[in-house]
């Protein structure tokens, strides 16, 4: 479900290539992702196509993708690949005005195209500040104390993960290509707040930028440089103090584009 039709909060779909017997498969065919009915829009406006020769295929049987919507209602996605029965799915959107067939505009189509940087480009480019009131994700979260907190630029709320989340996560993703350099990273309250930060590179890997599952810091703010990667999203994975919930009041991504 998508809670806001504002563009702030995105559904993540995961493609799984199975067999006759619904076990996951490794293989990489080719598969096509269309939204067919409904508010739904892809990165790439109503359809993508996950490809061998492309590099954006299915890896180790799976592909994904996040989808948006600026009205509400219901949208139905459909997967297809040649040889291998269609999967459908529908979600739906809530809080926004309404989708209404053949009068609301779709999305229109986007198509997908290589843009890969490297980190010379970045050399002279200078700090900026990212990630504010940008999608956001996380692994559970408390009522009242959902991810969208966790970018809002106020520090007095803050994302907590559920109760019973025994490996809590959030993630931000800045809606650009970025060489990440620093966090700034406010926890909701002073406390041995431990975590292992990571990013999602250009290939679709995450690779850690920084590790203080060890630290001893018991500041509420901190400020991490981070290794430089380029990349597209960040997730943090939250290791509490003793009676603490895992959670973050604040995060701001210093990094240049």
């Amino acid at each position: 479900m998508i809670e806001r039709a504002d563009g702030t909060d995105d559904v993540h779909v995961v493609v799984t290539v199975l067999d006759a017997q619904g076990r996951a498969l490794s293989n990489s065919p080719p598969v096509t992702l269309s939204i067919e009915s409904g508010p739904g829009e892809l990165p790439t406006g109503r359809t993508i196509r996950f490809a061998p020769d492309s590099d954006i295929p299915i890896r180790d049987g799976q592909a994904a993708i996040t989808m948006r919507s600026w009205q509400s209602g219901k949208s139905i996605l459909r997967a297809r690949s040649p040889g291998l029965k269609d999967a459908i799915l529908t979600t739906e959107t809530i809080g926004g005005p309404a989708f209404v067939p053949g009068v609301t505009p779709i999305a229109p189509d986007r198509p997908y195209t290589e843009a890969k940087r490297t980190d010379a480009e970045f050399m002279f480019a200078p700090d900026a500040s990212f990630g504010k009131d940008n999608p956001t994700g996380a692994s559970s979260s408390e009522q009242g104390h959902s991810s969208r907190l966790v970018n809002d630029g106020d520090p007095g709320t803050s994302w907590m993960a559920a109760k019973g989340d025994d490996a809590p996560w959030v993630s931000v993703s800045p809606e650009k290509i970025l060489q990440f350099r620093k966090l700034e990273i406010t926890f909701p309250q002073p406390g041995n707040y431990r975590f292992v930060a990571e990013v999602e590179d250009q290939n679709g890997r995450w690779i850690v930028v920084a590790d203080q599952s060890a630290t001893t810091e018991t500041a509420q703010k901190r400020i991490i440089d981070v290794k430089r990667v380029v990349g597209s999203r960040l997730r943090m994975k939250i290791m509490a103090p003793a009676g603490a919930a895992a959670g973050v009041a604040d995060i701001r991504i210093i990094g240049a584009m």
